[in-house]
Formats: structure tokens, sequence, C-alpha cells
């Protein structure tokens, strides 16, 4: 697991989130708005895989600008480092996408591959995502407003 030191000597986890809840924490009136803005805050670093669907989903789904996804996306990204896919998670999603009938959550299979390499912890409001994380990357599920 990656970690950074701070000035203090405390050791900080490294962590991102996925799409969903990037998305979630930019949509005021989301369900689950609250907690994924808390997680995004937290958030050490940026997934590229992430921010390229979360700039689809805002603009196709919530009818948001390009101008007004372009600031959201830039302002978050800010000073947290922006993780690419590595080569070698595009060959894994492949060499294993068939075994696990992947569909439409290989990108899912992309975002838990890259936060692999990348040596951090992911933050998800998808059930699936969970599920596909298990035993690559710890993954945290993250409550819905009214789970106890």
């Amino acid at each position: 697991m990656l970690s950074g030191s701070t000035g203090s000597g405390v050791v900080v986890e490294r962590s991102a989130v996925d799409t969903n809840v990037l998305v979630a924490a930019h949509i005021a009136d989301h369900e689950h708005h609250e907690v994924a803005a808390d997680a995004a805050a937290a958030a050490s670093d940026v997934l590229g895989q992430v921010t390229v669907e979360t700039w689809s989903v805002l603009r196709r789904h919530f009818r948001l600008s390009a101008d007004a996804v372009s600031a959201m996306l830039l302002a978050y990204v800010g000073d947290r480092q922006l993780v690419p896919p590595s080569v070698d998670a595009y060959h894994r999603v492949l060499r294993t996408g068939r075994s696990l009938a992947l569909a439409g959550n290989v990108h899912d299979a992309v975002i838990v591959h890259t936060a692999k390499d990348a040596g951090l912890r992911l933050a998800t409001l998808d059930a699936g995502l969970h599920r596909l994380a298990d035993g690559i990357v710890p993954c945290d599920l993250l409550p819905a407003p009214d789970d106890p």
C-alpha cells in the first residue's frame, strides 16, 4: 500500500474514489451526495479512467455544460496525483474478462487494476465494483444515507 508521511510522522494511506462516488460528489441533489463528497474530499489521488467516465456521466446524464464539467473536474484534480491506467492493467483485464463474464463493468475492472498498480485504497457506492475488487485491492463500500 502506498502511503505518505506528514511532517508530524503520521502515515497516511493513499486513496481514490470510483466514478459513481465522484459523480455523486459533484451533484448536490444526488441521494448519496454527502457521503460521496466526504469520500471524494478525502481521496489523495484521482484515477484517469474515473475522470473521463465522470465527464461522460455529468454531460450525458446530468446534461451539464462542457465548461461546467471541465471546471468541476479541474478543481477536483487540483493538487491530487492523476493516475492513468497502465498497459499491464489493460492486459490483466483482457486476460480475465472472459472468466469474470465482464460486460459494461469492464471499465470497473480497469479502475480496480489501476488502483492496485498505484497501491491505492478505493471507495465506491457500487456493490458490483466492490465485489470485483475483492482480493485485488482494498475497497470500501460506502454506506447509503439510510444504512445503519
